[in-house]
């Protein structure tokens, strides 16, 4: 009787065995099963020149939800006529003095637009800060203090010419005993002259471009996301407005297309995320 209550139990035992490898083998398989993208959007603001497509996308997207997106809404017969090419929105001057050492940066830079010269000659300061003259050609244009906490690998400076007119965005800080004033850290956009952030009462200027002679430019103004164009914002404001990308993020970055179309990904209160299509005049 022993014998045969034993063969029993090792059979429950076994055929345990054999069901939780079989469960186990199953959420694997589940695991590895690709699920195609689904892409939800409705218009949400519809006028003649401005469009916002609210949109959620649901299944394996490699962080691609916003690019996803577009390529729906493209086909959508709402959207804006978008233009045959994509203009280079940055159209970022080539860096005239040679690198060196790989991903070391000289605070001497050389550049060139059109038969003018712009040189950038930096002085390090004991917290690793510079202190830039800029000179058209022989003219100094100002000397300023730009901080940059990690300038050998994030140099961020981004020299353009927008409109064959010299314009670069900049990180300035204000330093407290050598320290960075986070509340007071701001990314700033000179041009033709002018202090951008200064001139229109905003901070966090990034990503300028031009359009007909105009220029236009993301920035922040009351912790608010806007683009501005021709001194104006345009369209309205959002929680924040994708510029940057890095790393594993594969965003959607802001595009400009040859019949003057603006558009980008933005988002509202970490909920609510939006494709904005803007007709720039």
């Amino acid at each position: 009787m022993k014998k045969y209550l034993l063969a029993i139990f090792c059979l429950i035992v076994i055929s345990l065995g054999i069901y939780l490898v079989y469960i186990n083998s199953q959420k694997n398989n589940q695991k590895d099963v690709a699920y195609d993208p689904i892409i939800n959007y409705e218009l949400t603001t519809d006028k003649d020149n401005y469009k916002e497509y609210r949109y959620s996308v649901t299944g394996d997207t490699l962080d691609n939800e916003s690019k996803l997106a577009l390529e729906k809404i493209q086909q959508d017969p709402a959207s804006l006529s978008y233009g045959a090419k994509e203009i280079d929105l940055t159209n970022e001057l080539k860096d005239l003095t040679p690198q060196i050492d790989g991903d070391y940066y000289n605070s001497f830079m050389v550049y060139q637009i059109g038969e003018n010269q712009y040189t950038f000659d930096g002085t390090e300061d004991q917290w690793d800060h510079y202190d830039y003259a800029i000179y058209e050609n022989d003219n100094k244009l100002f000397e300023r203090h730009f901080c940059f906490p990690n300038k050998r690998t994030e140099f961020n400076l981004s020299i353009y010419n927008i409109n064959n007119q010299l314009a670069f965005t900049f990180d300035e800080c204000f330093l407290v005993e050598g320290k960075i004033n986070e509340q007071d850290f701001t990314t700033d956009l000179y041009y033709a002259g002018e202090y951008i952030n200064e001139k229109y009462g905003i901070k966090n200027t990034t990503k300028p471009f031009a359009w007909n002679n105009k220029l236009g430019f993301f920035t922040k103004k009351d912790d608010l996301a806007y683009v501005y164009f021709d001194g104006q914002p345009i369209g309205d404001s959002f929680t924040g407005i994708h510029t940057t990308a890095c790393c594993a993020d594969f965003g959607l970055l802001p595009k400009l297309y040859d019949n003057g179309v603006l558009v980008f990904a933005a988002g509202r209160n970490k909920t609510d995320f939006y494709i904005v299509e803007i007709k720039l005049d």
